[in-house]
Order: structure tokens, then sequence, then C-alpha cells
């Protein structure tokens, strides 16, 4: 958990997630060029 239960702090995916959004069921405020890049850069360090 992040600070004041704002949040998840999540390792294995790199990821903070916001307790609000994830309640909810909104989607990552990310652009897909943004995750697409991460996910090339993560695969390529693993």
């Amino acid at each position: 958990m992040l600070a004041g239960g704002s949040g998840i702090d999540w390792n294995q995916l790199d990821e903070d997630i916001s307790t609000k959004n994830l309640i909810l069921g909104q989607p990552s405020g990310e652009s897909q060029k943004s995750l697409k890049r991460w996910l090339n850069n993560r695969v390529a360090t693993v």
C-alpha cells in the first residue's frame, strides 16, 4: 500500500495503482505508446 491507502505498489508489474481507479475499474491513464515502450524495455532487460 502507498501512503494513506491511496494506492498499491505492485513491484512485479513495476506499477503503482490508484486505489480509487482500481475500485472504479478505470483504465490506466498511460497512452498505448507509453505502455508499449515500457513493455519493450522491460522484455529487453529481463
